[in-house]
C-alpha cells in the first residue's frame, strides 16, 4: 500500500489554530501532492465527537465505518491522525482486509 492508496484523512482538529494548521500541512505534504486534493475525503470528527474523544477510539471508529459504507475501489484506506498536549501521536491507516 502506498500514499495514493489512501482515500480518506481523519484529522484530530483539536481547535488549537496552529496544531491544526500543522496537521493540515502534515496531511496536504503527504496526501494531496500525490493526486489532486478534490480526490481526498478529509473529515475532522471532533467536530461531531468532541476534541478529546475524536483522539481516542471514535476516529478510528469512524474510519472503519468509512470504508465499510463505501465500494472497496472507492474506499481503499483511510488515514486517521490524532495528536496529544502530552507529546503522544497517532498515525494509523486502516483498509480493506486482502
Amino acid at each position: 500500500m502506498s500514499s495514493r492508496d489512501i482515500d480518506a484523512a481523519f484529522l484530530h482538529a483539536c481547535g488549537d489554530a496552529g496544531a491544526d494548521a500543522a496537521e493540515d500541512e502534515a496531511v496536504s505534504r503527504l496526501l494531496v501532492s500525490e493526486r489532486p486534493a478534490a480526490q481526498l475525503a478529509v473529515l475532522r470528527p471532533s467536530h461531531v465527537f468532541g476534541t478529546f474523544a475524536a483522539a481516542g477510539a471514535f476516529s478510528p471508529a469512524a474510519a472503519a465505518l468509512w470504508l465499510r459504507e463505501g465500494p472497496p475501489a472507492a474506499r481503499r484506506a483511510a488515514l486517521v491522525s490524532a495528536a496529544a498536549w502530552g507529546g503522544g501521536c497517532l498515525g494509523l491507516v486502516l483498509g480493506h482486509a486482502a
